[in-house]
């Protein structure tokens, strides 16, 4: 195994990179792999100086395709339930779309189980560093809360307090326009 994987990194070196024809001349193309369909193109008909034309004979051996460099099985984890399935065979890809406290969890329980990871260089540092974040994040969001929660009450108190003073002149006035009534009378 590890003879064919690095016998796939030497062709890897060789492999030349596969540009669309014209990409350089023209801003509008990409350099990505387009098939040339033109009757006349140089490089459909694969003339050596017009660069590479893709073909099967690039591919790595079949045992080793697909896999890491390390010759393990790459698998994209979004849960804890998918980390539970692997074992030693398999690197840990965490989900681009995760957030932290998930993907702190996963990392966790990862270690546990001895897992590596393929997109977080040094786990254990990134563990301690990113808890450290979310624990300060956490505390501000608890003091944002006492703040507003605070301001709130104040707030309350403020309009029961302004309320009662709207309802206190309505009864002055009402009591002011009786006596003037019976008064008249």
């Amino acid at each position: 195994m590890k003879e064919k994987l690095e016998i796939r990194k030497m062709l890897k070196a060789k492999k030349p990179q596969f540009r669309r024809q014209n990409a350089g001349l023209k801003k509008k193309l990409a350099s990505s792999w387009r098939r040339p369909r033109g009757y006349q193109s140089k490089l459909r008909l694969r003339k050596k100086s017009r660069g590479g034309y893709v073909s099967p004979g690039y591919k790595a051996a079949k045992e080793v395709r697909g896999l890491s460099r390390e010759g393990l099985i790459p698998v994209r984890v979004s849960s804890l339930n998918e980390l539970k399935e692997l074992n030693k065979k398999h690197i840990v890809v965490l989900s681009g779309t995760l957030g932290l406290k998930k993907r702190l969890a996963i990392i966790e329980a990862g270690l546990k189980q001895n897992l590596r990871f393929e997109n977080v260089k040094q786990p254990l540092v990134y563990l301690e560093t990113k808890k450290k974040e979310f624990l300060e994040k956490i505390k501000k969001k608890q003091k944002k809360v006492k703040k507003s929660s605070i301001d709130q009450k104040v707030a309350k108190e403020a309009k029961q307090k302004e309320e009662k003073q709207e309802t206190d002149k309505q009864e002055k006035e009402k009591q002011e326009k009786d006596k003037l009534l019976t008064k008249r009378q």
